[in-house]
């Protein structure tokens, strides 16, 4: 349902928050991250999107369908950027021992066309050898107890020929890729074209609402005041805090997404799941009647697209304001860009907001 406008309002909102983000940060460089992108438009879209959902859903081991999209930054890969890596975003011990972490799904959305030599890679069936692999890595005295576990080094030449090698899976813009936790999983090292991803991060919670299924991770009544607030959460789904640093302060042009569904609501914790509301869309999303569903998802999708078209249009004049002559809407070169600052800015009621405690590069 997207059209050219739409496209266009998705390229200018990466541009803006690129430009507004610092290359390198404590000595440690960006490696692709948007540090500040976690409550772009976009973002807000694709996480309340009811079929993105739904093969969230499909795809879980337990079909736990009671699920919140945890908030998480964005990439967007520059050409030529380092950004290699390989790993397993849980702990291996807990996985093997308890089962934590056996059903929250990977998922992302790719911007833009992915190439073979810029893509995510993947260990293909590999969550039927992981145990055995353990084993392996036990005996060579190699074994991490981390949130996440690295395996550059762990995964050895000899493991690649007997449970498989790493291989590119590339997605086509508006794509997305699925895949179980238990699966390894990395990035080429570096990106020959742009590369643009977006992360939902679907997390079951508990029936009562009270916790998430991974209990180190903020509970569900934090992480509504995340979505609400707009803030970034202090911790990732993996329980541990943000490998590449998070912004420490909601960014100035942020633009909360007006309501397009009570299911999608309750994806960004801003309705219970038991929601009388909630389980009659989701009874029909999900129920047996197919047509019914399309009619249900068509009806929504409508609605976020309009109501993502007018957030992303706000955002623009917004960060505009906020940062002055260091905006980055004041150098863009399309038109509505460039309009009278008195009749852009009436229109919102924003002629006196401004962020004296922004500056580019925060």
């Amino acid at each position: 349902m997207c059209n050219e406008e739409t496209l266009g309002l998705i390229e200018r909102e990466f541009d803006l928050y690129k430009y507004h983000t610092r290359e390198e940060m404590n000595g440690k460089k960006r490696n692709g991250w948007i540090r500040t992108m976690f409550y772009s438009a976009i973002q807000q879209l694709v996480r309340q999107d009811p079929v993105y959902y739904a093969l969230n859903v499909a795809a879980r081991p337990d079909l736990n369908w009671r699920l919140v999209s945890y908030p998480y930054y964005t990439k967007d890969t520059s050409a030529g950027e380092n950004t290699g890596f390989k790993h397993l975003d849980l702990n291996v011990p807990e996985l093997l021992a308890e089962g934590r972490g056996e059903n929250i799904i990977q998922s992302s959305v790719s911007i833009d066309d992915e190439y073979e030599d810029g893509c995510t890679i993947v260990v293909p069936g590999f969550q039927r050898n992981i145990r055995e692999w353990w084993g392996r890595v036990e005996a060579r005295g190699m074994t991490a107890n981390g949130p996440t576990t690295g395996v550059a080094k762990t995964y050895t030449k000899d493991d690649e020929r007997v449970f498989g090698a790493f291989i590119p899976t590339p997605c086509r813009r508006g794509g997305i890729r699925i895949t179980r936790p238990e699966i390894l999983h990395g990035s080429t090292p570096y990106c020959r074209t742009r590369r643009r991803t977006i992360l939902p991060c679907f997390i079951a919670v508990s029936e009562d609402h009270h916790s998430l299924e991974n209990s180190k991770c903020e509970s569900w009544a934090e992480l509504s005041v995340c979505h609400r607030e707009m803030e970034a959460p202090k911790r990732s789904t993996s329980g541990f805090g943000f490998a590449y640093g998070g912004p420490g302060f909601r960014f100035p042009a942020t633009v909360q997404l007006v309501s397009s569904s009570a299911l999608g609501d309750a994806i960004v914790c801003g309705r219970r799941w038991d929601d009388p509301l909630v389980l009659g869309e989701l009874k029909i999303l999900l129920g047996a009647c197919e047509k019914n569903a399309l009619h249900y998802v068509e009806s929504c999708r409508r609605r976020l697209v309009e109501n993502y078209i007018t957030a992303a249009k706000a955002v623009f004049e917004i960060e505009r304001v906020a940062y002055g002559n260091r905006s980055f809407s004041r150098r863009d070169s399309l038109p509505d860009a460039h309009a009278c600052e008195d009749d852009t800015y009436s229109t919102l009621g924003l002629s006196d907001y401004s962020c004296d405690g922004a500056s580019r590069g925060d």
